[in-house]
């Protein structure tokens, strides 16, 4: 939830994602050809960014596929030591 109010204006009761929202957004993202990647603290736990890759399957353009990078952001405590840079290679890696 304070990562996620660094990035936009939370509406409604937040609290920390459970583990069972975790596997939800995950199952749910496997079925709509959705990435999400997240930055951990190797000590602490403490999540550091998250970034997220959206495929579209597209009608023109030869009936290709795009990918969308959306909701990229990353703790204020942890900018300039390449979290965001290390999450958008990640999701290139899944492109």
């Amino acid at each position: 939830c304070e990562l996620l109010s660094q990035l936009t204006v939370l509406d409604g009761p937040c609290g920390p994602p459970t583990r069972g929202d975790w596997e939800r957004m995950l199952a749910g993202a496997a079925a709509r050809e959705q990435s999400i990647v997240v930055a951990e603290d190797a000590h602490s736990g403490a999540l550091l960014g998250t970034a997220s890759l959206i495929v579209e399957h597209k009608l023109v353009r030869g009936c290709g596929r795009v990918g969308h990078v959306e909701d990229v952001v990353t703790h204020e405590k942890a900018r300039g030591r390449g979290v965001g840079r290390a999450l958008l290679g990640r999701l290139a890696e899944l492109a």
